[in-house]
């Protein structure tokens, strides 16, 4: 991925081990639309919760998911 795109992290534990998603975003578009951050951050969300349902077989209940922290990776910072 090049500069121009950010990675958004979205994590929590399951079962006792840790789910996660990366969801590649526009960085113009993460920098300048609060609706598209919005979006991006909720879409995020949403992933990840149908990851950890598909990992373990059940149905999570989506309001789990709804309040956990998204992490923007910029590719040219630590």
């Amino acid at each position: 991925m090049g500069p121009d795109t950010l990675k958004l992290r979205c994590q929590t534990v399951v079962d006792g081990e840790l789910a996660s998603i990366l969801l590649a975003v526009d960085r113009m578009l993460w920098e300048t639309n609060e609706h598209a951050r919005e979006h991006a951050q909720r879409t995020a969300r949403q992933e990840l919760h149908h990851y950890a349902a598909k990992r373990t077989g059940r149905d999570l209940p989506a309001a789990d998911f709804d309040a956990l922290p998204v992490w923007v990776e910029y590719p040219d910072r630590c």
